[in-house]
């Protein structure tokens, strides 16, 4: 029996972009965003016929040995990666957005997250992230499918140019016209106002409407002003954790961190 090759895998540690090139696929295959956060999640992971001719996307944060298995009918991989201090900045306000530390166990959480290379919460099932160092060397070396590697600060600095390679690497026909809207609705104001809507419905209603408003995410909005699209820029670590914590940090990032280019300073 032949094997159909249909599969795309989009990969990243966590807090790296991952929902962020969720909205990008969405609206390129689609040419618009998706109702709601709902429907979002129903395009990854197989639970959303994609329309005729395109790939069939499936999430993962992953190493390549948790996923090898499934390589078969894979088409290939677009993997996404972000400077590991702001992965650590943007992980610190995940786990206020959820609840699963207070403000005054920051500086603890960061401490941990320093000593073990990354959240450890992700390094078991059902994420099998590994440590940051881990995900970003075992993609970096995989060989067995084609890999679009992905920055999220030269998305930042020039999404129109990241989302036509996407594209292109994806074999999705796109026009000026159909980029120019992707950029426009991929925005970081954009995805900020979509989550928006959803914590001011779910306040309304006063129950969870999808990933958005689900668990303590509403409350800790209102109460810290904590944000699933918090900043939505580069360097955001430098005004989020201390010097001592950051030094520390790139000890322990800098040879992996290297291999992508990036630097403590910038």
């Amino acid at each position: 029996m032949s094997i159909t090759k249909r599969v795309i895998w989009l990969v990243s540690y966590p807090k790296s972009g991952n929902t962020w090139f969720r909205f990008i696929l969405f609206y390129l295959n689609h040419g618009r965003q998706p109702e709601d956060s709902v429907e979002l999640d129903r395009f990854m992971n197989s639970r959303m016929p994609p329309p005729k001719g395109h790939p069939r996307y499936m999430k993962s944060h992953a190493t390549p040995e948790k996923l090898r298995r499934y390589f078969k009918k894979s088409i290939g991989v677009v993997y996404i990666y972000r400077h590991p201090l702001d992965v650590l900045q943007s992980t610190l306000n995940y786990a206020l957005l959820t609840g699963e530390i207070s403000a005054a166990e920051k500086d603890a959480w960061v401490d941990t997250y320093i000593e073990t290379e990354g959240h450890p919460v992700w390094l078991p099932d059902p994420h099998n992230a590994g440590t940051w160092i881990e995900n970003v060397t075992s993609w970096l070396d995989e060989t067995e499918l084609p890999i679009h590697y992905v920055s999220y600060e030269d998305t930042l600095a020039n999404p129109r140019k990241a989302i036509e390679d996407v594209a292109r690497f994806l074999n999705i026909p796109v026009d000026e016209k159909l980029l120019d809207e992707c950029v426009e609705a991929t925005r970081f104001e954009e995805l900020k106002a979509f989550e928006g809507r959803e914590l001011d419905a779910a306040k309304e209603v006063g129950k969870p409407l999808g990933r958005f408003s689900a668990g303590r995410r509403v409350e800790a909005h209102s109460n810290l002003g904590v944000r699933f699209f918090n900043k939505g820029t580069a360097v955001s670590w430098k005004t989020a954790i201390s010097q001592d914590a950051s030094e520390r940090a790139w000890s322990r990032f800098s040879e992996a961190a290297t291999r992508l280019g990036y630097k403590f300073d910038e």
